[in-house]
């Protein structure tokens, strides 16, 4: 698990190389819409860590998908 700008939370569900985003707590607007307030060194950060759980995510996949099709060959058909 990261943490970006000391309240978002990111990190993967294995099962389904899934990326969570917890946000501890937000702030609100004057209508009371829920925000996420970073700076751009803060919104730098959030990408980086999307970008490091994105790509373990899809390679996750990809192996996988990989032992599926290393499984689903028979003995001798190679």
């Amino acid at each position: 698990m990261e943490t970006v700008a000391g309240f978002l939370e990111v990190s993967q569900i294995d099962d389904c190389q899934a990326i969570v985003i917890k946000c501890t707590h937000f702030k609100r607007d004057a209508s009371g819409a829920s925000l996420i307030v970073l700076s751009p060194r803060q919104a730098r950060h959030l990408s980086g860590v999307l970008m490091m759980y994105a790509e373990e995510a899809e390679e996750g996949r990809r192996r996988q998908e990989w032992v599926r099709e290393r499984s689903s060959i028979k003995p001798g058909s190679a």
